[in-house]
């Protein structure tokens, strides 16, 4: 992989990771607006999912053109099962990152299962 590709892949990773962080913020701040009952909180690791695509990205042989594609696919995955989680089992989804607190449960393997299947289940419907 070259230096300009690596260095594209940084760029993906950033972009990404800013718009599931203001995704998940603006998400918390409807749920406990909406719901002032005490809240359920867990968390997801956005770093460990973004640095697991973008490995799975630097496996492939891949354009500028697909690795943005795939990238927006992974985002658009990621934000869909994020807010379904939160929706269905009603909890408030917060980055892993940015809790220091023991005792939150952490569904990054589950988000990124269900991540995978989505992206699996839209590239078949495409097809």
């Amino acid at each position: 992989m070259t230096t300009k590709a690596v260095s594209g892949h940084r760029l993906v990773y950033a972009m990404a990771a800013f718009g599931v962080v203001v995704f998940l913020w603006l998400t918390i701040l409807t749920k406990v607006i909406a719901d002032q009952s005490n809240p359920v909180f867990v968390t997801v690791s956005l770093k460990t999912l973004l640095e697991r695509h973008v490995a799975d990205l630097g496996r492939d042989n891949i354009t500028g053109l697909e690795l943005q594609q795939r990238s927006d696919a992974y985002v658009a995955a990621l934000e869909h099962i994020i807010a379904q989680v939160a929706a269905e089992d009603d909890v408030i989804v917060l980055v892993s990152e940015a809790v220091v607190s023991d005792g939150v449960v952490d569904l990054t393997p589950d988000v990124a299962r269900l991540a995978d299947e989505l992206i699996d289940e839209r590239g078949r419907d495409d097809r």
